[in-house]
């Protein structure tokens, strides 16, 4: 049975009485300061006023996590030095389980670099706080926001909880009520996920932004934080770059190669922490080709500084280079067979508009027979995908196709969303225009729901693709500073203005920022509304008529607070200034998480 013998609406109750009962604290106003709650998928800014509802509200699944908040506010100067601390969360039907050491507390802030001072760029406050960090740093805006967060194991006890935090300012301190729900669903590891989520790292801007050599293990350890966050949000594709000078805005290539050798060290020490931090990839994405016949593709000699200031040569598709890149190709074979991976999980990349290729698809076949093919296209011209798993493009077999273009008529489509997670080709959205660097919080956690779409042959997808995590703006050791993406390429109205980092650099390595935890949040909503979706169409004839109404009631609340509004301007989609979202949107989401739960 899909169900346990007793309907979804109790089960709806039990976890719904005590989590929304009415806070029982107020807003607290201390002389001119006002503290209390805010709504964690909302920007916030200067002129943020905390709610009145004075009950901190969190809701989550098992191995994800649930994130609440409080706002800080004085009419006239700063905050000052603002700390929380959760006293106690407990069990309501267990008080002896307090998980109040869990919860992390982070501090916003509109900087944008926390690194060491002797490397840092020259870069401007954010438009709103998101940056999160252990402790208050100083500023001068009237708003000091402190996010409450629980990483949430699996191991953890479902059910409510309630506790107390206490949020100390120069002027005294208050208590507020924390509300938690830990729901019984258990948000799958990412290799298991229905969703696709595909972030781009950039071990090149970490290693400039710290002075580290490429691949070094000051390098590694340093990668660590962004590789971690990138493994939260269910990543599954690992890039690595055997040319110089790609989209990614390498100087050096990952694998350095020329005629008298390979050196793969660098691929094996990425590969290797990959597979600790996030598992065995689904797919490896090998740039060995970007510029096609505008440009001949760059190699990285072997033996250079690994610095950045290794020149690049120029290398061909001929015969003079066939035995390299096959070389290339074998050992690439030969190191992830060892680990237990089919060298089919190997696609070619990264191919755009370009569609005057048939010379290079030739030419590879015979080195890699059975690797396909991977593209970031407008797709204008191509063939529309029905059912196959590899769509011919001219005589290219693309496995996996990124398209810039957002889902058009979610709003339409929001009450159906028919498929998409179960589409045999790996098709996502970049999602241009709606994931700007500083589009809003809300936006960020509407990604992942909205980037599952099945509503249009072209313009249907699995999921997410091609947001940066950690392309910060750097100093580059030859040419400046800058942000690497983008830097070397002509894909600029592919890649347009698309969220190059959603992490800012800390003291050592990446530091986690609002919109991480919201598009992370967001994806684990996604996991349990298409793992009902998926249960209801191949197994709904196993449910009463009842329990597939319930169950579609509860996917339409939570859907409907899942829609962005598309404007248009011209002839282009722009994104909403800020989509609003219902202020009993948590408690939609905890129903769409127990009814998940009741189908694992």
């Amino acid at each position: 049975m899909i169900f346990p013998n007793k309907p979804i609406a109790s089960a709806k109750r039990c976890f719904a009485i005590c989590f929304f009962a009415a806070g029982i604290f107020a807003t607290r106003v201390l002389g001119e300061v006002k503290i209390g709650p805010a709504d964690p998928s909302a920007t916030i800014h200067a002129g943020t006023e905390p709610l009145d509802d004075g009950a901190v509200r969190m809701v989550g699944a098992r191995n994800g996590s649930a994130t609440g908040l409080v706002v800080v506010r004085t009419p006239n100067g700063t905050p000052g030095q603002v700390n929380a601390q959760v006293t106690h969360l407990r069990n309501i039907s267990h008080p002896h389980l307090d998980i109040a050491g869990e919860v992390q507390v982070h501090y916003g802030s509109r900087r944008q670099d926390f690194g060491p001072s002797a490397r840092r760029p020259n870069v401007g406050d954010f438009p709103y706080f998101d940056a999160l960090t252990p402790q208050v740093m100083p500023h001068d805006d009237p708003v000091q926001p402190v996010y409450l967060h629980l990483p949430i194991s699996e191991q953890m006890t479902p059910g409510h909880y309630r506790g107390e935090v206490v949020v100390s300012t120069p002027r005294g301190n208050r208590t507020l009520e924390v509300l938690l729900s830990i729901t019984p669903f258990v948000v799958a590891r990412p290799a298991d996920r229905l969703g696709w989520v595909d972030m781009l790292q950039s071990p090149d801007s970490i290693a400039y932004r710290y002075g580290v050599p490429l691949y070094s293990p000051e390098h590694l350890r340093l990668l660590e934080p962004s590789m971690k966050m990138l493994a939260n949000l269910g990543s599954r594709v690992m890039h690595v770059t055997a040319v110089a000078q790609t989209n990614f805005g390498n100087d050096e290539a990952m694998i350095p190669m020329s005629r008298d050798g390979i050196d793969f060290s660098g691929f094996e020490a990425y590969f290797d922490l990959y597979r600790r931090i996030v598992g065995n990839p689904t797919l490896i994405v090998l740039y060995v080709d970007e510029q096609g016949h505008e440009r001949a593709p760059r190699w990285t000699p072997p033996g250079g500084r690994r610095d950045g200031r290794t020149g690049a040569v120029d290398a061909a598709y001929d015969e003079a280079h066939r035995e390299r890149w096959q070389a290339l190709m074998d050992g690439l074979h030969q190191r992830i067979t060892a680990a237990g991976i089919d060298e089919s999980a190997i696609l070619l990349g990264w191919i755009g508009d370009d569609r005057n290729y048939d010379d290079r698809v030739a030419y590879w076949k015979d080195i890699a027979p059975s690797a396909d093919w991977v593209q970031f296209t407008h797709a204008r011209g191509d063939p529309p995908m029905g059912r196959e798993e590899v769509l011919m493009v001219g005589s290219m077999p693309v496995r996996y196709r990124v398209l810039p273009y957002a889902p058009h008529g979610w709003k339409e489509a929001a009450q159906t969303r028919a498929g998409g997670w179960d589409l045999p080709l790996i098709q996502a959205t970049s999602m241009r225009f709606y994931n700007n660097q500083a589009s809003p919080v809300t936006n960020y956690r509407l990604l992942g729901p909205i980037s599952v779409q099945g509503q249009h042959r072209v313009r249907a997808y699995r999921g997410l693709a091609r947001m940066g995590m950690d392309f910060w703006p750097v100093r580059i050791p030859v040419d400046g500073e800058r942000r690497l993406l983008k830097r070397f390429s002509r894909w600029h109205n592919l890649q347009r203005v698309t969220a190059p980092a959603i992490t800012i650099p800390g003291p050592e390595g990446a530091l986690p920022t609002v919109r991480y935890l919201n598009l992370w949040e967001g994806l684990q909503e996604n996991e349990a509304a298409i793992l009902i979706e998926k249960t209801l169409a191949e197994r709904g004839d196993t449910l009463t008529e009842e329990q597939r109404e319930k169950a579609e009631e509860i996917l339409n609340a939570w859907r409907d607070t899942r829609k962005m509004e598309f404007r248009t301007e011209g002839n282009q989609d722009w994104q909403n200034d800020d989509p609003e979202i219902p202020a009993d949107w948590m408690q939609r989401v905890m129903d769409l998480f127990v009814l998940a739960s009741r189908f694992q």
